[in-house]
Order: C-alpha cells, then sequence, then structure tokens
C-alpha cells in the first residue's frame, strides 16, 4: 500500500464488481437506512454510466486494485450550457494518503469540461458517522481543487 502510483482510468465492465463491492463499503459506512443497499441496482447504473456519452465513471487502481471511483452526469436542465453533477465518489479506507480522490475529481472535471460543461457540482459527502472528519476532509480536498460552496445538500426522510 506505499505504492503511489494512482492510475485513473475510465471504468468498463469487468470493473462493475470490484465497484459494486465499494459502493457496499460506502453505504455501510454512511448513515443511510440499514439493508436498503441494493447492489444489483447499483450494477444497473454504473453499467449504463459506462455507455452514456452524458455520463463519467471513473475508477483509481494502485497495483492493480481498484481503490476508488467517480461518477457524474453531464444534464442541460434550464441553462444554455451544460453541468455536471457528481452523484457517486468513494476512496477505499487507507487511500485517501494517496491523493486518490483528488486524482479521481481532476480527472472527471477534465472530462466534463472537454464535454463543454461550465460548472461541476457535488454534494459534500453521505452524512458518515464519524464526528465531521469525512465532510471535513472533503471540504479541504474541494476548496484545494478549486470547489467554492454553493448551496448545500440535505435530506428529509418521508414517512
Amino acid at each position: 500500500m506505499e505504492n503511489n502510483n494512482v492510475s485513473i482510468r475510465e471504468a468498463c465492465e469487468e470493473d462493475i464488481s470490484a465497484l459494486v463491492d465499494l459502493g457496499e463499503a460506502f453505504y455501510k459506512k454512511s448513515n443511510f437506512e440499514e439493508g436498503g443497499y441494493d447492489s444489483p441496482q447499483l450494477a444497473y447504473i454504473l453499467t449504463l454510466g459506462i455507455y452514456d456519452e452524458n455520463s463519467v465513471l471513473l475508477v483509481a487502481e494502485i497495483d492493480d486494485e481498484v481503490v476508488g471511483f467517480v461518477a457524474c452526469d453531464i444534464a442541460r436542465y434550464y441553462t444554455t450550457f451544460p453541468v455536471s453533477h457528481m452523484f457517486l465518489f468513494f476512496v477505499k479506507e487507507g487511500y485517501a494518503k494517496h491523493q486518490v480522490g483528488s486524482k479521481l475529481v481532476e480527472a472527471k472535471d477534465a472530462i466534463v469540461k472537454n464535454k463543454g460543461c461550465k460548472y461541476t457540482y457535488s454534494s459534500s459527502s453521505a452524512g458518515f458517522d464519524d464526528q465531521g472528519h469525512n465532510d471535513r476532509g472533503l471540504e479541504l480536498m474541494y476548496s484545494r481543487l478549486g470547489y467554492e460552496p454553493n448551496g448545500f445538500f440535505m435530506r428529509r426522510t418521508l414517512k
């Protein structure tokens, strides 16, 4: 794990099972409802993202092991230009020191810029129950990469 040689590349179908496993680890760390993780649905969404020209799905590898991923959509909802929204982003525990997250986000941002996006958005985190450690780390990383606060993401439980 001391190797700092992080490789970022577009995901392919052969990556789906590793990404689903990372997605499960992400879900378990988050404060989402227990038992709500749907691995077949994630596999389906990620597979669609591989072939959709309005999606970007990247993986990070170290020594041929997938240690992180980022997924975003590109759309024009009400603007004259496309924007991207990062909707999945996870780095395996222990790999933040390799700047895997920063490298994934920088690579994603370069791709969406080349696709004409003027802005890229991200919600900061899934609300990990870790006394805010993950949120602070993400805020620092996003700040270093030039992201600025622009509203916030909140969740309401519908009963």
